[in-house]
C-alpha cells in the first residue's frame, strides 16, 4: 500500500491496466479516476461497479470473488494492449460524459429542483 500520495495522476500515467478487486463496493472513485486517465479497468462485479465500468465496452468485470476469472481479465488486458487502449479510450469518454463534476453538479441540482417542486 502507498499510502497518502498527491501524486496519483502521474500513478495511473505510468500503469498498464487498473485493477479493482473489491468484495464490497458503493460507487468506486478509484475507478472513475482511472477511467479519466484512459486505463483499462478489470474490476470486480460489486456494488456500483456495473454502472460504471461496461463490461467488455469500457473494461472487464469478474465476479465477486472469483480469483481466476480476474487474473483472467487482467491477463487478457496486458495480452492485448491495442485492446486494452480501446477500452481505456471508451472508458475515459464514458467517464466524461456520464461522471464529470460538472455534469453530476448539474445533475444533483436538477434532482433537487425536481424534488422541492414535487413537495409544494
Amino acid at each position: 500500500m502507498l499510502g497518502l500520495r498527491r501524486d496519483v495522476p502521474d500513478l495511473l500515467a505510468s500503469a498498464d491496466v487498473f485493477v479493482l478487486s473489491s468484495l464490497c463496493e458503493a460507487a468506486s472513485l478509484s475507478i472513475l479516476e482511472a477511467m479519466s486517465a484512459g486505463l483499462p479497468v478489470a474490476a470486480t462485479n460489486v456494488g456500483g461497479n456495473a454502472e460504471i465500468v461496461l463490461d467488455r465496452r469500457t473494461g472487464l468485470l469478474s465476479p465477486r470473488g472469483d480469483a481466476a476469472a480476474l487474473a483472467a481479465n487482467i491477463i487478457a488486458l496486458l495480452g492485448d494492449p491495442v485492446r486494452g487502449r480501446r477500452l481505456g479510450q471508451a472508458g475515459r469518454q464514458r467517464a466524461q460524459d456520464l461522471f464529470h463534476q460538472r455534469r453530476m453538479h448539474d445533475e444533483f441540482v436538477r434532482l433537487y429542483r425536481q424534488l422541492s417542486e414535487d413537495a409544494t
